[in-house]
């Protein structure tokens, strides 16, 4: 890797982090001047950094307008948490199959981290938890293709998250639900019951997408 390969991939890092952290949010725009200034890097650098985070599902750019981060209509929030729910059932169905014991042990950890986030009211970190959750979870099944959908599907998920949290954050009582569900998953996972795993993951999705889809409604 070239210095200016690493340098480009640090810039994607830290832009990425901002966008993850909601620093940026849907719909904000992303100028390659003032990102430059700010990051003390040249515009060609934040030029292919954004590319990278277009490829991500992170941001969208259109010609003669510039590079925003993604945004969703009402209708596309719900195709992604439909398709999410679709392919990550998949996904488990797969991983429960070959899921090793240290497999296990690191999605636990995953979840513990999260409850004692939610605990102390850092919902940035939480969410942290909960999408690494998802990614390992994805990356476990041994499906790198589907591994890489659920990595987008999960970052418009992000988004769509970070807008609720900006507007109407989630209530501590329905964090609670969704720990309980995430345990409810891990508990099944141990035992290798697909069915009540199936179950345990849509309460999961369902729990996040369905705030999400009542704020929608109501913009």
């Amino acid at each position: 890797m070239t210095q200016n390969d690493t340098r480009t991939a640090t810039t994607a890092i830290q832009l990425r982090n901002a966008i993850r952290h909601g620093q940026f949010v849907c719909g904000d725009r992303l100028v390659e001047l003032t990102l430059a200034d700010e990051l003390n890097v040249s515009q060609n650098t934040i030029r292919e950094a954004l590319r990278i985070l277009e490829s991500e599902g992170w941001v969208v750019k259109y010609p003669r307008k510039g590079v925003f981060v993604r945004q969703f209509t009402e209708s596309e929030a719900s195709e992604v948490f439909a398709l999410w729910l679709a392919l990550e059932e998949r996904a488990l169905d797969w991983a429960i199959d070959v899921m090793m014991p240290n497999d296990r042990t690191q999605l636990r950890q995953k979840i513990v981290m999260v409850e004692l986030n939610v605990d102390m009211m850092q919902t940035a970190p939480a969410l942290d938890g909960v999408y690494e959750f998802h990614n390992l979870l994805a990356s476990v099944a041994g499906k790198p293709q589907t591994a890489q959908f659920l990595s987008i599907l999960h970052n418009h998920a992000r988004l769509l998250e970070n807008m609720q949290q900006a507007q109407h954050p989630m209530p501590l009582d329905l964090w609670r639900q969704r720990v309980a569900a995430y345990f409810a998953l891990l508990d099944a996972i141990d035992r290798r019951h697909s069915e009540d795993a199936l179950d345990a993951l849509k309460d999961t999705i369902m729990l996040n997408a369905e705030s999400v889809m009542n704020l929608l409604e109501v913009l």
